[in-house]
């Protein structure tokens, strides 16, 4: 991760560590569940109504975008899906 990505989330940490409620989102948890379903609603909205939509697919560039974009929700998924 570069070091201005890895900044930013330091930021977002401390204010979520800030009390406890990010004990709700440890692996397994609720929240683990939340972000995977979450993840699924997301790519699943990305790829019906615009990944797929006619005026993207008349569009060979925003086509490729598009399912480049869709393989990397695709891969975020499986990622949050396979933490144990």
């Amino acid at each position: 991760m570069n070091e201005n990505l890895e900044r930013d989330r330091q930021v977002l940490l401390a204010g979520l560590l800030e009390d406890d409620s990010h004990e709700n989102f440890e692996v397994g948890s609720f929240g683990h569940h939340e972000a995977l379903d979450r993840a699924h609603i997301q790519l699943d909205n990305w790829s019906q109504h615009l990944a797929e939509h006619p005026f993207v697919i008349l569009h060979p560039d925003l086509f490729e975008k598009a399912n480049v974009i869709t393989g990397l929700m695709a891969d975020f998924y499986q990622s949050v899906g396979a933490l144990e």
